[in-house]
């Protein structure tokens, strides 16, 4: 099960990038914290591509041709509403955007600053493996990207990512971090779930089962969707 065809972002070189990069921010925070920020606008701007009354939600310049020159603009304004956490007098950021209340508000307050209505869809079922894979389900079956953030999370310090500019694959750490879910892939039959991903420019796949199965007493999984 996956989204139609998800935010293809041309680049030079002939690079199409998968959903945007927060090291495409030109601020220190918005690169080192900004992958929240980048769920929200990667999600904005699918759900203007694939509805033109929705349309108004990509700031960019062209929807019908979208390059990463034009999704920076979108990036930037959705920054405003979606900004990362910096606590004063730390020289690090202070931890993204923490909480998926936050990020929900800040989403609905974009949108409603380009004039329309979107609601979060809260999972308001018991909070089960079985529900969880349901509620991505659910959100993938209406075209709706669902944001997921994983916050301390061992299982995931290390997942293959290819590198949309060289090509190359390597193991990066998703234990702190916001990605965009594009599809999943249930094979419960044999006790595995898997989720694709949009995250740091390029499509990477998370083993939904540690995704959920977070042991760390400070680890939570949080996901959300929007309609209208």
């Amino acid at each position: 099960m996956d989204l139609k065809e998800f935010v293809l972002i041309a680049g030079s070189g002939g690079v199409i990038y998968y959903g945007g990069d927060q090291s495409w921010f030109d601020t220190k925070v918005g690169r080192q914290s900004g992958c929240g920020t980048v769920a929200a606008a990667n999600t904005t701007a699918y759900l203007a591509l694939k509805n033109p009354e929705l349309k108004a939600l990509y700031s960019g310049n062209n929807l019908d041709n979208i390059t990463k020159d034009d999704f920076i603009v979108h990036m930037n304004q959705v920054y405003k509403y979606v900004e990362p956490l910096k606590m004063p007098f730390f020289v690090q950021p202070a931890g993204g955007i923490p909480f998926l209340s936050w990020y929900a508000d800040g989403v609905i307050r974009y949108a409603k600053s380009k004039g329309i209505s979107l609601r979060a869809h809260w999972n308001k079922r018991e909070p089960t493996f079985n529900n969880a894979v349901q509620y991505i389900k659910d959100g993938l079956r209406k075209d709706c990207p669902v944001a997921l953030v994983n916050w301390r999370n061992s299982k995931l310090k290390s997942i293959p990512w290819t590198n949309p500019d060289t090509g190359i694959t390597s193991n990066q750490d998703f234990q702190i971090h916001w990605v965009t879910i594009t599809g999943l892939h249930d094979y419960r039959p044999i006790g595995q779930v898997y989720i694709d991903v949009s995250s740091w420019g390029s499509k990477a796949t998370l083993n939904f089962n540690d995704v959920w199965s977070n042991n760390d007493i400070l680890g939570y999984a949080g996901m959300i969707y929007f309609d209208w």
